[in-house]
């Protein structure tokens, strides 16, 4: 997040991930997935077996190769339903042998005719690496350390979540071609084929494979992970996009299946990708201190719902307090809290009309991940605060929307005046911060919503008021 250039001339006067080389030319090879951030700590397991073989504790997570081999599978089932239905034309299967590894001391030329045309023949010179090729319609993976590197981290979801979005670029060359449109909305695309392909998964629908509770969000990680590095410019030969868009892509083929996914190239999704502006924002990540976050986001939430809501009463400034100080804990009858009750939290207390917060978790949080994930805890102590005084219904999830709403607002995206502004990377620290306390609900067994309908709420509330200022209206209305 960053002071709005009109703010400070009245004062003074969000290999990280996949944008590497995809291992052949421009047009001719789809996709390229490099290294990615460290956003999942923990998974749940890709198991064998459709919906008839749930998680009764009987059935073994699958192996490394079954994970490629059986994903493999099942996605070249799926796209020879979808690909009739949606693009009326049936569905050419890749071979197996055109299903190719590579990894050190291999002649990567006699691999790929992607990587022979391009004259890359060392590992080292690719590096970790997975995408499709057109030119001999081959899809080929690093068998050495990505697809490895991405089991260990997240399991078979992982590595089936990549396997997904290269079989997205494979259909694009069926029909469409590599570079029908930028290659932002090219990847992106992917993403979204890759999130109906889970979606079938998740429903039961597959006969290879299942989803166990909690594997969703891990995908979801998973794509978080290949995002390009905050701050580059959207309009790259080689974008593939910012982690909130390639995740709202995912969950846009999720929800809304190939139906939507069909369509991306005439109807693109509105992008939320960033340069950074100046040397000074690119090397703070664009983030602001602590004290000089917290006033700003408390004046500009004020101003949003005074403006929006009549019935809001603006809130002061945040007031921090110490889990282990037992007198600095809040009094607040409306919260049912008590000692390590307030270990994590930041909530807004109708008592005094104050939000309180723990301030090693803002800590925390603005460390690990950056300043707009302390903004959204802030976002939605304010929004739960606007849900009762203005009696609107809804519950925690309307509270991600109203949040997505407000930050729909903020420029260089929206067109409300304010002063702060997103900045690069600021979209995916929301979407970081939903994952990790989904991780930790599920630690601590605490009952909460899932990190992919939060992310989802979210996206809905910032989608709907970034193009069509109805971002309040979108989130009170769901039923």
């Amino acid at each position: 997040m960053r002071r709005s250039l009109v703010a400070l001339v009245s004062l003074v006067m969000i290999v990280a991930a996949a944008c590497g080389d995809d291992g052949g030319g421009e047009d001719d090879s789809g996709g390229g997935n490099g290294g990615g951030d460290d956003v999942s700590e923990q998974r749940d397991e890709l198991r064998a077996g459709g919906d008839d073989e749930a998680t009764d504790g009987d059935v073994e997570p699958v192996s490394y190769d079954e994970a490629i081999e059986l994903s493999v599978e099942d996605v070249q089932a799926f796209w020879a339903e979808q690909l009739p239905e949606f693009y009326g034309q049936e569905y050419e299967p890749i071979p197996d042998e055109n299903i190719r590894t590579y990894g050190p001391d291999q002649d990567l030329t006699e691999v790929s005719e992607c990587f022979a045309t391009s004259g890359v023949s060392d590992y080292e010179d690719v590096g970790p690496n997975a995408f499709y090729c057109s030119l001999d319609n081959t899809v080929v993976y690093d068998d050495f350390g990505l697809f490895p590197d991405l089991f260990d981290e997240f399991g078979g979801i992982g590595v089936a979540a990549v396997i997904a979005h290269e079989w997205g670029h494979a259909i694009q060359g069926q029909t469409s071609g590599l570079d029908a449109a930028e290659s932002i909305v090219i990847e992106t695309q992917a993403d979204c084929a890759a999130g109906a392909w889970v979606a079938r998964v998740e429903a039961g629908d597959s006969e290879l494979l299942g989803l166990d509770e909690g594997e969703l969000e891990v995908a979801m990680a998973a794509v978080l992970s290949f995002r390009d590095p905050p701050g580059s410019d959207p309009e790259n030969p080689l974008a593939h996009g910012s982690g909130f868009d390639r995740v709202t892509a995912f969950q846009a083929g999720f929800i809304d299946g190939i139906a939507r996914c069909s369509t991306w190239q005439d109807e693109p999704p509105t992008f939320t990708e960033l340069p950074f502006e100046t040397i000074e924002e690119e090397e703070s990540g664009g983030n602001l201190d602590l004290d000089e976050l917290l006033p700003l986001v408390t004046d500009d939430l004020n101003a949003y719902w005074s403006d929006a809501a009549e019935e809001f009463e603006e809130i002061d400034e945040p007031v921090a307090y110490d889990v282990d100080d037992d007198d600095s804990l809040p009094e607040c009858d409306s919260i049912d809290f008590e000692g390590d009750d307030f270990r994590g939290k930041t909530f807004w207390c109708s008592d005094d009309n104050t939000v309180y917060y723990d301030e090693n978790l803002f800590d925390v949080v603005h460390s690990d991940f950056g300043d707009f994930g302390v903004a959204v805890l802030v976002s939605n102590a304010y929004a739960t605060a606007v849900l009762e005084q203005a009696e609107f219904e809804g519950d925690v999830l309307t509270v991600d929307c109203l949040s997505g709403s407000w930050a729909g607002s903020i420029p260089p995206l929206g067109t409300r005046s304010a002063e702060i502004e997103i900045s690069p990377g600021d979209l995916d620290e929301a979407i970081q911060s939903f994952v990790a306390f989904g991780q930790l609900a599920e630690e601590t067994g605490e009952e909460a919503a899932s990190a992919f309908d939060r992310t989802a709420a979210f996206s809905a509330g910032f989608f709907a008021e970034l193009e069509e200022g109805a971002g309040i209206d979108v989130c009170t209305s769901v039923e």
